[in-house]
């Protein structure tokens, strides 16, 4: 039992990462720092020189653009510029053309919006958010049967962990916080509120402790 339950656990945890990932992608606030990261790695989604409107040129000499978009497997994003006066084509863009990390990109917010494998993308994607829905109930209810109560007081945790980390994990752990902090905004300031809050809290009962001794 307690090896199929941890398998459930380890599949559940990469799911969440999947659909934590290939949302935040997309997202207004983290989605920018995302597309921060993609331009100094040279590897946004490219587009054609010439423009990308699909609709037929208003003016003379104006390209004609002609985009594929289909959304499912196999994935066609081609697109191409034709010179209206003679159709010869002036610019190809395939997706194969594009940068490891756009085809990622690209890929993942498909699979994410349930559109990459048609029906069984849309069942994979809905038995992926109800068993993380469920794991957050039967989290809380763990919590709620091992809570404190007056008949089974528990000790506080112990404070000041941090103190005895090593140093090079230390440094790791504040490095990755800060990357995420700066990935996602929200985090990152409710991080640095925890921060301040579990600070003073400290600062509060080391002063009743001196205080009463």
């Amino acid at each position: 039992m307690m090896k199929w339950h941890g398998s459930v656990g380890i599949w559940l945890t990469v799911a969440l990462v999947f659909i934590s990932l290939t949302g935040l992608t997309w997202s207004s606030f983290a989605g920018e720092r995302f597309q921060t990261v993609l331009t100094a790695l040279d590897a946004r989604t490219p587009k054609l020189a010439t423009g990308t409107l699909p609709t037929p040129p208003s003016e003379p000499g104006t390209p004609y653009v002609v985009a594929e978009t289909s959304s499912s497997v196999p994935l066609h994003r081609d697109k191409i510029a034709l010179d209206p006066s003679t159709g010869q084509v002036t610019e190809v863009l395939r997706f194969t053309d594009y940068p490891v990390l756009a085809q990622l990109t690209t890929l993942g917010i498909l699979a994410h919006t349930g559109t990459l494998f048609g029906l069984a993308n849309q069942i994979a994607m809905t038995a992926m958010s109800l068993g993380i829905l469920a794991v957050i109930f039967w989290g809380y209810r763990m919590w709620w049967q091992r809570r404190p109560t007056r008949s089974r007081p528990r000790p506080l945790e112990r404070r000041g962990v941090l103190r005895t980390t090593p140093r090079p994990m230390l440094f790791a752990l504040a490095l990755a916080a800060i990357v995420v902090g700066w990935l996602l905004p929200v985090f990152g300031a409710s991080l640095v509120l925890f921060l301040i809050a579990d600070t003073a809290a400290g600062t509060v009962m080391r002063q009743r402790a001196k205080a009463t001794s």
